[in-house]
């Protein structure tokens, strides 16, 4: 419910690696309940949790905006960046 007192901190972008998603199938995450669609041609960056139990996610167009990511969603976005 008060999941938006649970903000993730956003750090430099040299605590990030930075991938172009190049898969034709699109990844959706969530960002505060609202939908974001990851589709061939997006770039983003991931980084692990500062405790390494989740996986973070930026955009470099929207980087105040840290998103936590699933381990499934991260296989999805791994398997479209070979």
């Amino acid at each position: 419910m008060y999941s938006f007192l649970l903000e993730s901190r956003v750090l430099p972008d040299k605590d990030y690696e930075f991938f172009t998603y190049n898969s034709a199938k699109k990844v959706d995450v969530s960002f505060r309940g609202k939908p974001i669609t990851i589709s061939k041609g997006t770039r983003f960056g991931v980084r692990p949790s500062t405790n390494g139990k989740s996986i973070r996610l930026i955009f470099p167009d929207e980087a105040t905006k840290v998103i936590t990511i699933d381990l499934e969603t991260a296989k999805k976005l791994a398997k479209g960046i070979k």
